[in-house]
């Protein structure tokens, strides 16, 4: 296998997993919009229209990468990375589009023609209906075994994890529990952890707490879609802390930046406004577990500072 059928192999696979997330966020939005009543009668905005252009865009331009080139009668090849930045230039237009506008305001129309050039596209290039019909559900797509589609799936999964966190989190806090018990109920949040971390690398992130909806309908949300992460865990990201050459860092450094230079650096991408982590580097959500160990880390930090010393 050459280098260079590698790095087509994994261009075809990173625009497979992008273009399902877009499917099943998209398919979601058309789902909410259906189900909302007494809706006006829309009129379109510029939002709406470049969306559709873009899809009207990518439908011709994909096409003619698939006819092929011909020009110098000697040779007829089929333009395959023209066809999937058209592809993947669409699918960054959905997304964009989804971020920008709320569910009951716009036409559906622009976002089904979006998603049916998408699908009419993989379905050209071989794609089974595992990709070309992902988001749908079980009664738009007869060969799903999941009655329901992926939304139904992800509500059963993200409410038996939260039930079980519920129970090991009530089972720690009751004062003359056990250390058996205690140790179960560790093992119980251990588990949904990792169960959290696996669902994030097929590209969906169950949440420890409810979140608001962004489609601004007061919904609070268990789960939601999310961009597929490569595998990781918290024994694998503190190896890559302690793998690094540690930098000694000087009093001078703010708190609020301690999780970004030194030994740090590079290890998370997200942080909140007091500036601990949120994010790892590869995408997934810094675990609890990993983020009290980094609060003990932080305020070890400020009574260093207070007493003027370093902090290694």
């Amino acid at each position: 296998v050459t280098r260079l059928s590698i790095f087509s192999l994994l261009s075809f696979q990173i625009t497979r997993e992008k273009i399902i997330r877009f499917f099943a966020e998209g398919s979601k939005r058309l789902k909410a919009c259906e189900e909302m009543a007494d809706r006006a009668p829309y009129n379109w905005t510029i939002l709406d229209h470049e969306l559709f252009n873009s899809a009207t865009t990518c439908a011709v331009k994909s096409m003619a990468a698939l006819v092929g080139s011909n020009e110098d009668s000697k040779s007829f090849d089929l333009d395959g990375p023209a066809c999937l930045t058209e592809m993947l230039s669409l699918v960054d237009a959905g997304h964009d589009y989804i971020n920008r506008t709320k569910c009951g305001e716009h036409s559906p129309v622009p976002l089904e023609e979006a998603l049916n050039v998408l699908r009419k596209l993989l379905s050209t290039l071989g794609f089974t209906q595992a990709t070309s019909k992902a988001g749908l559900d079980s009664a738009e797509q007869p060969t799903s075994n999941v009655v329901g589609g992926e939304v139904a799936l992800a509500e059963i999964l993200s409410t038996f994890r939260e039930e079980i966190r519920s129970i090991a989190i009530r089972q720690m806090k009751i004062s003359n529990t056990s250390d058996d018990r205690k140790a179960n109920a560790t093992e119980l949040l251990k588990i949904c952890d990792d169960a959290r971390n696996a669902s994030s690398v097929a590209g969906l992130e169950l949440l420890d707490s409810k979140v608001d909806s962004a489609d601004g309908d007061n919904q609070k949300l268990k789960w939601r879609w999310c961009r597929p992460n490569q595998k990781t865990d918290d024994s694998k990201i503190m190896a890559q802390n302690k793998e690094k050459k540690p930098r000694k860092l000087s009093s001078r450094v703010p708190v609020h930046d301690l999780f970004r230079v030194g030994s740090y650096e590079g290890v998370y991408s997200e942080y909140d406004a007091i500036g601990m982590p949120t994010t790892n580097a590869d995408g997934t959500p810094v675990s609890k577990s990993a983020l009290k160990k980094l609060k003990k880390k932080r305020e070890k930090y400020e009574r260093k500072l207070e007493i003027g010393d370093s902090y290694p």
